[in-house]
Parts: structure tokens; C-alpha cells; sequence
């Protein structure tokens, strides 16, 4: 088998996931051509950062490696979100799981990255794969959080409020402030903004009343079984009272009725899940995600947080 990227070969790595992630007893999303492709423009990316094995011209096995910046306890960081971690079912006994995790943080130490973040749901083999890749590569890594999700049907709900475009002064103010009072949040370009408003899929609302604004964006995906969901990624309302915050969810929610079937929330904690509760949100019985951080920079490990702001692929 020989090593190399996932190139151009966006088209192959989403069949080749769809393979993979169908195997799984989690429900997971159905990763197509054109989501991938959507995640791929994303700004300063460099594709030769996703490790893929080849069988020949086959692929066997792919890691998508995508750039982000964060604020963590004070420092600025530069880290890998690594997601997607696929091996073609012929081919799981080869250790290619550990490998691409390895080779991915090898290519982003020498990029000059700080660390990498992955997830994986509990109980998953992926945790041991994972954690035995990062430790190959002479990774600090550790477990800092579990996270878990709501979900909630949607359908049009009596909303006494009119939605108003997202637009990326705002984005920018308030995920900005966001991450000044949080242990470990995610930091934004203008252009990374503009991405994320015009991502594949792109559901985005802000609401704006009596001065204060708020924001909720996410996308739309259907899941391997078909079932289209409303990822919800965003969500920046700190200016809101709980009345608007509700009053906003509920025109997300009204927004996506006939095109999804159900909304996901992650908790993160950096929003208070007492609105979605109020509106419909349940757990049912959706496995947790670990969520691991790896730093080769010499920076100390935070330990536990208590809450984040970054999103989950």
C-alpha cells in the first residue's frame, strides 16, 4: 500500500466513508461529494494535510485534516481538526487508522501547527486507534471533554418575530466576545466567516430586538439512513434575553420544517440548555463523543473543560 493525500479524489474519499461510517452501530451523517467539497474550500486548507492509503489506484483509507484557530485559556492557538477517519472494511486489520492519525500530525507539526482536536464516540474502537496514533507521533493528548447532543422534530411554530440575514460584522462581534469568556473557543477570519455563511446546506438566522442581536447557523445533511437533519454549529446570543433566545431558536426550527426532519444540538455548554429543553430538544440515547486534544507545541495540557466553542465533523 502506498501513503499519500486525499488530492482531488473528494468524489472516492465520500463513497469510501459512506462504506465505512455504514458498518457503524452509531447513526452517523451520509458525507457526500458536494458536503466534502464545501468543506474543502475552506480558507487556508491544504489538502496534502489529509492522509489516504492506496491499494494500487484504490482507496483504502482516508483522514481529512482541516485548519482552525482557537483561544485556549489565554493563548492563541493554531490546530488540525481531524475527522473522518475512514479504512474500507477489507482493509482494517492493517492498522491504517493509527497510521493516517500519526501521519496526519506529523504533516501538521512540520506546517507548523500547534495540535490537533478529534472525537470519537464512546465506547468506539477509534478512541484506542486514535489515542495509539497521537502517542506515535509524540503527541501530548488527552480526553477534555464529553459531549453530548439534543435533538428536537421540526415543523412551523407560532414565532411573533421576523428573522433577518446573518451577516459577517455580526458573526464576527459575537462569536468574538464568545470567545473571550470561554476556556477553549473557536477564532474567526472575515473570510472564514463568509465560508461559513455560504457552506453547503448553510441554514442561518439572526434576530434582532430592542438593540440586542443574536445569531444560530448550521446546515442541513441527511444521515446515512436518509434522514435529513439541521446540524446546528453556531449559536451567539449572548446579547438575548431568554424570550428572544427562544424566540429565535423557534425561527431556526420554523425554517428548516420540509427540509429536515429533525434539528441536533450539541452541548457544549457554552449556551444554556434550558431554551432548547423549553422547546421541544430531547437526549435519545445518542452515544457521547470524547473529545480529545493533542498539543506538540510544549504548551501544558488544560485538563478538564468545562465548556467549548468548535465545531464537530
Amino acid at each position: 500500500m502506498e501513503l499519500g493525500n486525499i488530492g482531488t479524489r473528494l468524489g472516492e474519499a465520500a463513497a469510501l466513508m459512506h462504506t465505512a461510517f455504514a458498518t457503524n452501530k452509531e447513526a452517523v451523517m451520509d458525507y457526500t461529494p458536494e458536503f466534502l467539497a464545501s468543506c474543502y474550500q475552506y480558507p487556508g486548507l491544504d489538502r496534502e494535510l489529509s492522509p489516504a492509503f492506496f491499494e494500487g489506484e484504490r482507496m483504502v483509507s482516508v483522514l481529512a485534516s482541516f485548519p482552525r484557530r482557537v483561544r485556549m485559556q489565554g493563548r492563541e492557538l493554531r490546530i488540525v481538526l481531524l475527522t473522518f477517519n475512514s479504512v474500507d472494511p477489507d482493509f482494517r486489520r492493517y492498522g491504517l487508522g493509527i497510521e493516517m492519525v500519526n501521519e496526519a500530525a506529523r504533516l501538521a507539526k512540520r506546517q507548523g501547527y500547534d495540535g490537533a482536536i478529534f472525537y470519537c464516540v464512546d465506547g468506539n474502537m477509534a478512541n484506542q486507534t486514535s489515542l495509539a496514533g497521537m502517542k506515535a507521533s509524540g503527541a501530548a493528548c488527552q480526553r477534555v471533554f464529553a459531549l453530548d447532543y439534543v435533538m428536537a422534530k421540526t415543523g412551523s411554530l407560532a414565532v411573533s418575530a421576523n428573522a433577518v440575514a446573518a451577516d459577517e460584522a455580526t458573526f464576527l462581534d459575537l462569536s468574538g466576545r464568545l470567545a473571550g469568556r470561554l476556556p477553549f473557543a473557536r477564532l474567526w477570519t472575515r473570510d472564514e466567516v463568509a465560508w461559513e455563511l455560504n457552506r453547503y446546506g448553510v441554514v442561518a438566522h439572526a434576530l434582532e430586538s430592542g438593540g440586542a442581536r443574536g445569531l444560530i447557523s448550521g446546515y442541513i445533511l441527511k444521515s446515512i439512513r436518509g434522514t435529513p437533519c439541521a446540524q446546528i454549529e453556531n449559536v451567539l446570543w449572548d446579547d438575548l434575553d431568554a424570550q428572544q433566545k427562544s424566540t429565535l431558536l423557534r425561527l431556526f426550527l420554523t425554517s428548516v420544517a420540509g427540509k429536515a426532519q429533525v434539528a441536533v444540538m450539541p452541548l457544549w455548554n457554552y449556551v444554556d440548555a434550558a431554551v432548547f429543553l423549553q422547546n421541544g430538544f430531547r437526549n435519545f440515547g445518542r452515544r457521547c463523543l470524547n473529545v480529545y486534544l493533542a498539543l506538540w507545541n510544549g504548551d501544558p495540557m488544560p485538563g478538564q473543560l468545562d465548556a467549548m466553542y468548535i465545531d464537530v465533523l
